[in-house]
């Protein structure tokens, strides 16, 4: 308890990133993939442990940021961190979106540019074809894809997944 509040108290000075696929991958697929196995064999031995810990942590009030670490074949997959920080975390799917979002902003700070779909911000923008928030698992499958106010992916024709400011 005494280590929660003490990383509550530096804020986004001790805020954790969140690279939560690379452990569970090791676990599940290590072994097929080649890693050592004392490695794997390390994994497995803290995973349930660190799942206790991270949600604790969570739970108490430590903010968390998406960021990654990840090695091997895991880049590109940060969709795939928001259904973990919903699991581990216990967060809920707006909670995971706005680690990945608005949390990371503030950690560089860069919330006057990022984080928030705002007038005047950079208009960095994933879209999904149905809502997130229902199946948080759809952020692994972006449709459209804006990085600067350029679209960079989009379907053919996408009259659903496009994204609509309300």
């Amino acid at each position: 308890m005494r280590l929660t509040r003490l990383l509550l108290a530096f804020a986004f000075l001790a805020a954790p990133l969140a690279t939560l696929i690379i452990l569970e991958e090791i676990v599940r697929d290590g072994a097929a993939k080649g890693v050592p196995p004392y490695a794997v064999a390390k994994a497995t031995a803290i995973a349930a442990d660190r799942r206790v810990r991270l949600r604790a942590a969570y739970q108490a009030g430590v903010r968390f940021a998406l960021g990654t670490d990840a090695t091997s074949d895991i880049h590109g997959r940060n969709g795939e961190e928001f259904a973990y920080m919903v699991d581990i975390l216990g967060a809920t799917p707006m909670d995971a979106i706005t680690i990945g979002t608005l949390h990371g902003a503030r950690l560089l700070g860069m919330e006057r540019d990022l984080g928030t779909v705002t007038a005047g911000k950079f208009a960095d923008l994933v879209a999904v074809a149905g809502n997130p928030l229902d199946d948080i698992t759809r952020l692994r499958r972006p449709a459209f894809v804006m990085q600067a106010g350029a679209v960079v992916v989009a379907p053919a024709s996408c009259a659903d997944c496009a994204p609509r400011l309300e």
